[in-house]
Formats: C-alpha cells, sequence, structure tokens
C-alpha cells in the first residue's frame, strides 16, 4: 500500500513538473558572475522593451546516491521558465552586477533555450580574484619563530627553552566569497632547541642543583580556523582576519620528561596576500602571529608560502548567450 501511494505521489509530482515546464516557452539558463541568476537573486528580463515578470525556476530528475550506495530521486534546478506568446520577440536578460545582454528569440511550439553568461561591469568582481567559485586548496611550507621561555614538569624541574624554529608542511582549505574568507588549516613540521634544566630536588636523593644543559628535537602538529574579511582586485586579494586554533608540541628526542609534551589552544591574528595570474591557479602568502592567552611566552610569528589552487568561472567562460 505505500508503495502504491509513493508511485503515485511519483506520478502526480512528474505531471505536474511537466505540465508547468511544457508551459514556459522561454527557457533561461545565465550565470552573473560567481552566481546563478533567478527571479530571488534579481534575473532582469526585458521582451520588446517591457519587463517579464512571473518566472519559476524548473527542475529535472535525477538519481542521486546516498553514503552507503543506495540511489534516490532528486530534483535538481535546471532553468527559469517564462511564458511568451508565439512569435519572434528581442529579450534583455541582466542581473545585479553584471551588464545585460540581448538576443532575438523564435517561440513557436518548442520552448526557446537561452543559456550563457553576463558580463561583468562590477570593478570589484572581475579579474582571478573578484569572483571565485568558492572553495579553493593551498599547499604549502611554513617557518614559525618562537622566542625563549620557561617551563616546568610540575614536580621539581624547570627548563629554560633557547628560541625554537620550526619548520614544515601546511595544507590549507578555503572558502572565499566576495568580502568574505574562510579557511582551515593543518600544519606539521619539526625543529631542535636548546636549554638550561634546573632541578630543586635535594642531592640526597640524586638532585643536581646547577643548571644543566640540555638538546631536545620537536614534533609540532596544529590545527585552526580562519575568518576574516577579504578585498579583491583583479589578480591580487588582501585578506585579514583572526580564528581559533590547537597545537601540540611532542619531545621526539633529546631530553626526556621535559613536561614540553602538551597542548594547547591559540588565537591567531593572521593576513594574506594572493596573486593569480590565472582563473585558477595563484600563489598565496600567510602571515599570522599565533597568541596562545594561556601561555603567552610561548605565542610565536609564523609565515607561510605556497600553490594556490581557486577555480573561477567567473573569470574562464566568456560572457555570451546561446538560442537554440
Amino acid at each position: 500500500m505505500k508503495l502504491a501511494t509513493s508511485v503515485a505521489v511519483l506520478v502526480l509530482a512528474l505531471a505536474a513538473l511537466v505540465t508547468r515546464a511544457s508551459a514556459d516557452n522561454l527557457r533561461l539558463d545565465v550565470s552573473c558572475a560567481d552566481y546563478w541568476a533567478t527571479p530571488d537573486t534579481g534575473l532582469d528580463v526585458l521582451v520588446d522593451g517591457a519587463e517579464l515578470r512571473g518566472g519559476e525556476v524548473n527542475s529535472a530528475l535525477a538519481v542521486g546516491y546516498t553514503k552507503h550506495g543506495n540511489e534516490y530521486l532528486t530534483l535538481v534546478p535546471t532553468d527559469v521558465g517564462f511564458t511568451l506568446a508565439p512569435g519572434t520577440h528581442h529579450i534583455s536578460v541582466g542581473a545585479p552586477g553584471c551588464a545585460p545582454l540581448d538576443a532575438q528569440v523564435s517561440i513557436g511550439w518548442m520552448p526557446a533555450f537561452v543559456s550563457g553568461r553576463l558580463p561583468i561591469h562590477d570593478d570589484s568582481l572581475t579579474g582571478p580574484t573578484g569572483a571565485p567559485d568558492g572553495f579553493g586548496l593551498l599547499l604549502g611550507a611554513y617557518t614559525q619563530s618562537r622566542g625563549p621561555y620557561t617551563t616546568t614538569n610540575g614536580l621539581d624541574t624547570t627548563y629554560a627553552w633557547n628560541e625554537l624554529d620550526t619548520t614544515g608542511a601546511m595544507v590549507s582549505l578555503s572558502y572565499e566569497h566576495r568580502r568574505v574568507a574562510f579557511a582551515y588549516d593543518l600544519v606539521v613540521g619539526t625543529g631542535t632547541t636548546s636549554g638550561m634544566s634546573t632541578t630543586t630536588e635535594p642531592p640526597e636523593l640524586g638532585g643536581v642543583q646547577a643548571p644543566r644543559p640540555f638538546t631536545a628535537n620537536e614534533l609540532g602538529v596544529g590545527s585552526r580556523v580562519r575568518v576574516g574579511l577579504r578585498l579583491p582586485e583583479r589578480s591580487v586579494a588582501f585578506a585579514v582576519g583572526s580564528g581559533i586554533g590547537g597545537d601540540v608540541t611532542i619531545t621526539t628526542s633529546g631530553l626526556l620528561g621535559t613536561g614540553g609534551d602538551d597542548f594547547d589552544f591559540f588565537v591567531p591574528l593572521w593576513a594574506s596576500l594572493t596573486v593569480k595570474p590565472s582563473c585558477s591557479w595563484g600563489v598565496q602568502v600567510l602571515a599570522s602571529y599565533d597568541v596562545h592567552p594561556t601561555a603567552m611566552a610561548e605565542s610565536a610569528p609564523e609565515l607561510t608560502a605556497g600553490l594556490q589552487w581557486q577555480p573561477s568561472a567567473a573569470c574562464s567562460e566568456s560572457p555570451g548567450l546561446t538560442v537554440r
């Protein structure tokens, strides 16, 4: 019974979809900068000089798959439909941030399909950085320099650490949309440091009161989430912001029992400069100062440079309309 009801509902839905779609004899599939133009996003259509209203988004059935590989039916938006009287019409299609384009369409017993991309007239959306598709990937190398600081093992020994320079690799997943920048970074690096240890354990128990030198090799692993303000200018984009992160420092060899294997959270204050000579590829330099509120002596500057992949259809696709 449930299966029959589901089939009946699906048939009725398909019938309604086909009936409405067949009445839409002008079908528009037009993009502007980084968005698909619909009535909700400001699609503006003139037909023979008069504004055309009432457009609705049409959809088509598609097969999707769950994470377990099971198939299911879903609706995928395809175009915006309008109803026109039969004949030849002059249409003008525009959207916010883009200049309008004109086309001649002949409306008969078959729908006329108009697709393409509008030319950008908002300067802030032009160039490789103006209107990226959204997601990007950065592969880079970083260096971080932490100044001298002091720790204790929590019992009877104090360690005075010298400067620690860490180098390693960073992977960053980003989402950038116009004035907003968001990124998730993962870093892994190593470094060698040295210092002096002092114990308060009595000599009769084996303690050595005089400071003793030590060296240590350390592995650092950290991740952070960054958010900020983005300022694109054609092939260059500047961003600045803050975020939250956490890192763990592991003493892999050298001095053991230092209490230096620890986890701490930090607040990154960051700025980045992206240069994209092409629509999809560029380089990015990221400077950050990681503030450790619970251990200010461990706050440290960091510099990263890497190769960025960030496609932009608004940059790579030529403007124009196609009528079929």
